[in-house]
């Protein structure tokens, strides 16, 4: 029986979004080595635990259709994230054995939780994907651990960076970051059917909803807060939004926003091309945009002077990857959008009254 899928974290949970079927390795890839870093060697069941990780974040973010466009000097993005795995393993495991040398321990209790968690971990894993990957606990154990000790390594050594905080804060320009905080209580003039397809309003409809924001907007007025009339009006939604002003956008929702002071309501229904508006101004001088503008330059000058550390270190190992066992692995059909190989009418059918039975 199939291991029931609980809801543990994101990670978790986006595993169990793909379709998946029972086909790839064999069931031997504890035995087959993938890389070699001088004396260390990451076989590939453990390498399959990136690949499962790598497919099913990339997936989320991009679609899982997206695997083998094109993206950068006619590499898919198959290719690059390939690269980009077997990247991850070999510094994981540089920073590993380096955070070792430098003294990094893994106590009592964090042994236990490490056993702990990997035994949690591969409860969740269907059956199918064990036999694809040959994770078990002891690779998800020594994951962990590595992981952590390579985190924690990496950590000192960023945090040992000579970064001129102060330098780098300064470049970023206040003003180019001015960013303005609203809410809104709306009338789409466009929505999406119970089929996905998007469904226009008739002009007629579209004079009901102005007098259902112009009835809204009077009840502003008298008091109401945007929250009772959203459960008020069946088809008005309330929403937030969040912009950095540009003074050369035609976008009439900004344009009107920008006018209002903390806490104003616009004295009229606003007419966009996507809707009806009625404008709260929550905050006209919001420092998120600005403060993300300053932690982006700070870690990226942090990743910039790591990775020359990084490199550096790197030198001192010699890097054999096992292309046997490494080039015929797809990343991005792996785990996931398996081709369908041609079914046996007979098992076909067998399968169909299976599943009726269920």
């Amino acid at each position: 029986m199939k291991k029931r899928v609980k809801l543990i974290s994101l990670l978790l949970i986006i595993l169990t979004i793909f379709s998946i079927t029972l086909t790839g390795c064999s069931n031997k890839q504890s035995n087959q080595l993938v890389v070699k870093i001088n004396n260390k060697e990451i076989y590939l069941d453990e390498a399959m635990y990136y690949v499962l990780m790598y497919e099913a974040n990339f997936s989320m973010m991009v679609g899982p259709d997206k695997w083998d466009e094109e993206m950068v000097d006619g590499d898919s993005l198959s290719s690059l994230v390939k690269t980009s795995i077997m990247d991850a393993m070999v510094e994981n495991e540089i920073l590993y054995e380096k955070g070792l040398e430098a003294g990094v321990e893994i106590t009592a209790d964090l042994e236990s939780q490490f056993k702990a968690s990997s035994i949690e971990f591969f409860g969740l894993l269907e059956d199918e994907l064990l036999d694809i990957t040959g994770i078990d606990e002891t690779v998800l154990y020594n994951i962990n651990k590595k992981t952590y000790v390579a985190n924690l390594h990496k950590n000192n050594i960023v945090m040992g960076l000579d970064i001129d905080i102060d330098a780098l804060v300064a470049e970023v320009k206040e003003d180019d970051y001015k960013q303005y905080s609203a809410e809104h209580l709306a009338i789409s003039f466009a929505s999406y059917d119970e089929e996905g397809n998007l469904v226009e309003l008739t002009d007629a409809e579209k004079a009901t909803a102005k007098d259902t924001m112009d009835k809204a907007l009077k009840d502003v007025k008298d008091g109401k807060t945007f929250k009772e009339i959203s459960e008020k009006y069946e088809d008005i939604t309330l929403s937030p939004s969040s912009f950095v002003y540009d003074e050369t956008t035609d976008d009439v929702y900004q344009k009107e926003a920008i006018k209002l002071e903390k806490d104003e309501i616009s004295e009229e229904v606003i007419e966009t091309e996507t809707g009806y508006f009625i404008i709260k101004m929550v905050d006209p001088d919001s420092k998120e945009a600005y403060n993300t503008a300053v932690n982006e330059a700070v870690a990226a000058k942090q990743q910039e002077l790591y990775a020359v550390k990084y490199e550096e270190v790197k030198k001192d190992y010699t890097i054999t990857i096992n292309e046997d066992v490494w080039d015929p692995i797809s990343v991005g059909h792996t785990t996931i959008n398996l081709e369908t190989q041609e079914a046996d009418p007979k098992e076909t059918e067998s399968k169909k009254e299976e599943d009726s039975a269920e």
